[in-house]
C-alpha cells in the first residue's frame, strides 16, 4: 500500500498491542499513517495503538517494514495539525505520554514510608493509587521502583485514593524504555518502615 508524505517530527509517544507496550519516537505523521522507531518487536499486519501527547490514542495496523522506521497505517484519517497543536498545549503538563502499569511503589516521605501501586508512568512523573493519610501536596518524596532505583518527586495533586507525582529530574527515554522492556517487578518491600532523611528542596 502506498502511504502519503506528512509532517516530519521528533516526538515521544507510546506504542501498544494486546501483549506489550513501549515508548516510541514519532518521526513522521500524515493523515493516513505515522512512522515510528521503537524497541518493541512489531511485524506487518499487527494491530497496535499509538499514544501521543494531548490524550491522542490512534489505532492502526503495522505496514510493510523496509527500514529502521516502522509505518503504522491508521484505521481512519487524522488531521496532523490537530495532533501537533494538542501536543503543544499538553507540553510539560499532566497530558504527557503515559504508559499504563500496575506495580508496587515504595514512597519515602517526611513522616513515614508507605507502599502503594503505580497506575501509570511518564518521563516526567507517575500516578499512584493507595494514598497514605500523612501525604500532603507539595511534599518532597523518594520514590522507589525496582530497576529504576530511588528518585526524588514532588507530590503534585491528590484526588480521592490517587495522587500525581512529578519527578524532580526527568527520566531518560532509554532508561524508562529499557526498564519497561526488562519487565522489572518489585517484590519484598515492607509496607511500614521508619522514615529516612530527605534532601532539602
Amino acid at each position: 500500500m502506498m502511504i502519503n508524505s506528512g509532517l516530519s517530527l521528533l516526538h515521544i509517544g507510546s506504542v501498544q498491542n494486546d501483549h506489550a507496550q513501549a515508548l516510541c519516537i514519532v518521526r513522521k505523521l500524515s493523515t493516513s499513517h505515522v512512522m515510528i522507531a521503537t524497541r518493541l518487536l512489531l511485524e506487518p499486519g499487527m494491530i497496535v495503538r499509538i499514544g501521543l501527547r494531548g490524550n491522542y490514542l490512534l489505532p492502526g495496523q503495522v505496514g510493510d517494514i523496509a527500514g529502521p522506521l516502522i509505518p503504522v497505517l491508521f484505521d481512519r484519517p487524522v488531521n496532523p495539525s490537530d495532533v501537533v497543536e494538542a501536543g503543544k498545549r499538553a507540553h510539560g503538563g499532566q497530558e504527557s505520554v503515559r504508559l499504563q502499569l500496575e506495580r508496587p511503589v515504595q514512597i519515602v516521605g517526611p513522616r513515614a514510608t508507605h507502599l502503594c501501586l503505580s497506575v501509570d508512568i511518564s518521563l516526567g512523573g507517575m500516578k499512584i493509587r493507595g494514598v497514605a493519610p500523612w501525604l500532603h501536596i507539595g511534599d518532597l518524596l523518594l520514590v522507589e521502583l525496582q530497576g529504576l532505583g530511588r528518585r526524588e518527586a514532588r507530590l503534585a495533586w491528590i484526588k480521592g485514593n490517587e495522587a500525581g507525582l512529578h519527578f524532580r529530574h526527568t527520566l531518560g527515554y532509554d532508561d524508562l524504555d529499557q526498564w519497561l522492556q526488562n519487565g522489572q517487578t518489585h517484590v519484598g518491600i515492607a509496607a511500614t518502615t521508619r522514615p529516612q532523611a530527605l534532601p532539602n528542596g
